[in-house]
């Protein structure tokens, strides 16, 4: 093992490996995206986009038991709201990727 990642931060964590293995982890999943949907981006936007709410739904309840502990029941409920939201968003992301034909003209009556 190489000297510089044996070194450890304040909170006992390698930090030039954890650093390291976060890089070539972003490195090897853009790659794989990238040549898995040929590079359209009609294809990685929408990707994007749901691991963006899904993102943000996790923080957002994250959110609500800390503010909970400390009582700010007006974050509270706007945390819950935000979680709620963003949820929501990311399933209808989902499946509108997932099952292009609900989104489409195709199942309007009378066309």
């Amino acid at each position: 093992m190489p000297h510089v990642f044996g070194l450890k931060a304040d909170r006992q964590a390698h930090r030039h490996g954890v650093v390291w293995l976060a890089v070539v982890a972003a490195l090897l999943v853009s790659a794989a995206l990238l040549v898995f949907s040929g590079g359209d981006t009609d294809t990685l936007v929408p990707l994007f986009a749901i691991g963006l709410f899904v993102g943000f739904t996790i923080a957002q309840t994250g959110m609500v038991p800390h503010r909970r502990a400390r009582r700010q029941w007006g974050t509270v409920l706007l945390n819950g709201l935000g979680a709620l939201l963003t949820g929501v968003s990311a399933v209808v992301v989902t499946a509108a990727k997932s099952f292009p034909a609900l989104v489409t003209d195709t199942n309007v009556r009378g066309k």
